[in-house]
Order: structure tokens, then sequence, then C-alpha cells
């Protein structure tokens, strides 16, 4: 007997890319008075201003583009966490992103059903620590009282252009502009590899 053949069906993503800046403008006489690291400061200020734009589109193509029960927001609890982890699938290595408060307000004294603490400390750098065997990273773009937990390799982000940071003079107003831009677009590409819990609305 023949065998069955697989079925795979594949959905088309257009990303072509969606563009970002961020300028400083100086006069003459303020760059001319600035110490020589000033313009280094400048160029790390409007990067990290470029990143933290991105991370925030990230995080809300996620949340817009994930399961609808895969959204646990009755509490950030220790069995909401866990229905978030059991509502994933097709996931590799997970991650939980949370900011500084909460996880620090939510996650390092909780307990599970037998008070025993079930965060654990970083052994690893980059990372803030363990819960149930996914790693945490503190993440601003993500609300203090809400957690992400997913696959980041599920999402996919295309950079049509990466970051460039680039300097020209206004000769008519004598100012230097220094510019930041990217052009990139991403999607997550499996609606149940990320899950959200988050207390309440209201």
């Amino acid at each position: 007997a023949a065998s069955n053949e697989l079925q795979i069906t594949f959905d088309n993503i257009n990303l072509a890319g969606d563009d970002y800046t961020a300028n400083v403008k100086l006069s003459y006489k303020m760059l001319n008075m600035a110490i020589p690291a000033f313009e280094n400061y400048l160029v790390s200020q409007i990067s990290e201003r470029l990143g933290a734009k991105l991370a925030g589109v990230i995080v809300a193509n996620i949340k817009a583009g994930m399961n609808a029960s895969n959204k646990v927001e009755t509490g950030v609890t220790y069995a909401n966490i866990c229905a978030g982890f059991g509502e994933l699938k097709r996931v590799g290595s997970v991650v939980i992103y949370g900011t500084l408060k909460g996880v620090y307000n939510k996650l390092v004294g909780m307990v599970d059903s037998n008070k025993r603490p079930i965060f654990q400390q970083a052994i690893t750098a980059g990372a803030a620590g363990t819960l149930l065997g996914a790693t945490i990273k503190f993440e601003d773009a993500v609300g203090d009282s809400e957690l992400l937990i997913g696959d980041p390799k599920k999402y996919l982000q295309n950079v049509v252009n990466p970051v460039i940071i680039e300097s020209s003079k206004d000769l008519d107003n004598h100012t230097v502009v220094f510019s930041g831009y990217t052009c990139q677009e991403g999607v997550l590409t499996d609606d149940k590899t990320f899950s959200l819990v988050a207390e309440a609305a209201g």
C-alpha cells in the first residue's frame, strides 16, 4: 500500500521592512565646546534609542501574533506561569522576558505548592536566572505586570538595512546632524511558541 503523503502548508509573509530613525542636531558652537568623548556618547545613545524602539515593536508583534489561548491574564502566579508553559508547542530553548521590577517583585520570592522557591540564580552570563528550566532575561519593552515566555528563534526578523549612524553638516543653519537609521520588520512564525502571563486589566 502506498504511504500517506505529509502535507505541509506555508503562509506567505511580506517583510518589506519599516524605517526607524533617531536624530540629534547640534550647533557648531556646542560641538566645538564638547569634549571629544561626547560624539561617541551621542552615537551610543542613538543606537540605544533605536534598539529600545525595535524591542518595543518586536514585543508588540509577538503579542499580536500569539494565539489567544496562550494569554493567561488573571495574575502572575505560579499556577498561571505553569499554564503559560503548558500552552507552548513546537519550542526549543524557552526564555522568560520581564522587567527588573517584574522579575524581582513577582518571581524571585515565588514558591511552588510545597513552599519551595522556583527562582534560581543565574550561572551563565547574560541571564537574570532560571525558572522551571527557562532562562530569565530582562527586557524593558515588556510591562512591569507581565511576563513573556517563549522561544526567541520562532520570531523572524528581516533586517533590510542594519543600524547605521551618519553625520552631515547643515551649512545654512551651522549645525551638525547625527542620524541613526535602520530598516527591518519581523513576525512571529508560530502562534503557539509564545505565552503571555499578566495581571488582570484594571
